[in-house]
């Protein structure tokens, strides 16, 4: 936790030491989460939602932080019935950002989990048998469109197993978004 609060002092310095331009704004969409797993598992359509920043250093060039609380998780069928997996997530991706030009930009980078809650479709918690964390590397494209509305999708390709049960097998998160937002101020 201090190596994040260090990296955060040392990325708002540079912002406003700089000459960057930059954008705040609120985002929320839909999450189509399933994981990469032994077995067979179905997605679980849920939501998103949270803050962004954006600071370009250039005209092309730029860095995209964004605050998200993500709920994830799957769903599998046991023949006899289906075992819903609630994961729900906060989220923080550190995201390169490339502006193809004044509309449309493409975004990849890393992004850090921090596990909220674990329950089934009955509400049993099994936060003990997932990770506190999740390391997942994201891309995506968004499209700004007039009076500062956005709009993306972004695929998230978990890299760390979540799995904190030595009898399961890996898994790693795998979660496809799409989203509309609105900068509340900037460009």
């Amino acid at each position: 936790m201090k190596k994040i609060t260090i990296l955060s002092l040392f990325i708002f310095g540079a912002i406003f030491s700089t000459n960057a331009q930059v954008t705040v704004g609120a985002k929320a969409g839909l999450n189509f989460a399933n994981v990469d797993t032994e077995g067979s598992t179905d997605a679980r359509t849920s939501l998103h939602l949270g803050g962004f920043g954006v600071i370009m250093f250039s005209d092309n060039l730029g860095f995209q932080p964004e605050l998200l609380y993500s709920a994830q998780g799957f769903e599998r069928d046991f023949g006899a019935g289906t075992f819903e997996a609630n994961i729900n997530y906060l989220n923080l991706p550190l995201l390169v950002r490339y502006n193809i030009n004044e509309m449309i930009s493409l975004h990849a980078g890393p992004q850090l989990g921090f596990l909220l809650s674990a329950e089934d479709e009955d509400g049993n918690d099994f936060k003990d048998d997932v990770k506190g964390t999740d390391l997942t590397f994201a891309i995506g494209g968004q499209v700004d469109l007039p009076v500062g509305l956005v709009a993306g999708a972004r695929y998230g390709l978990g890299l760390s197993d979540i799995n904190d049960n030595d009898l399961g097998s890996e898994t790693k998160n795998r979660v496809f978004q799409l989203y509309v937002g609105w900068k509340l101020f900037g460009n």
